[in-house]
């Protein structure tokens, strides 16, 4: 994390919360970038709250939820893409855009099943009605 760009938050007068949640949020892209972040967040009621810690492992295996990148979903979501086959494939590549592009062409199977956590989806029992005799 961009401390320096967190300290130019701070000192503009958002909490440090908020402008650590913007620099994480805006992919560490500089200034710019996670000041446009934060002032369209302005209004979120966890903006200022503290920030869960992220386990290290890619696979969410850490003290806290994933947290995807915003701007990372609507690039992938911009190829076609759904936000929740987006959102798994940067769970899984550690919010990093062109290996989760990567990631999802890599696995086909994972990006149709429904379940976003990262469980094997429970397969639907479905039924076409009772048989007729005709």
């Amino acid at each position: 994390m961009d401390e320096a760009v967190v300290s130019q938050l701070t000192e503009m007068g958002f909490h440090v919360n908020a402008a650590k949640r913007a620099v994480i949020s805006s992919g560490n892209s500089g200034s710019e970038a996670a000041t446009d972040w934060i002032m369209s967040h302005l209004d979120d009621a966890n903006l200022n709250d503290p920030l869960e810690e992220v386990g290290s492992g890619s696979q969410g295996g850490g003290g806290g939820p994933f947290v995807p990148n915003e701007e990372a979903v609507m690039s992938i979501g911009a190829m076609g893409f759904t936000p929740e086959q987006a959102i798994r494939a940067l769970k899984a590549t550690d919010n990093n855009v062109e290996r989760a592009v990567d990631w999802i062409f890599s696995h086909p199977d994972e990006m149709n099943s429904e379940d976003v956590g990262g469980a094997a989806a429970t397969p639907k029992k479905c039924s076409d009605g009772a048989g007729s005799k005709s």
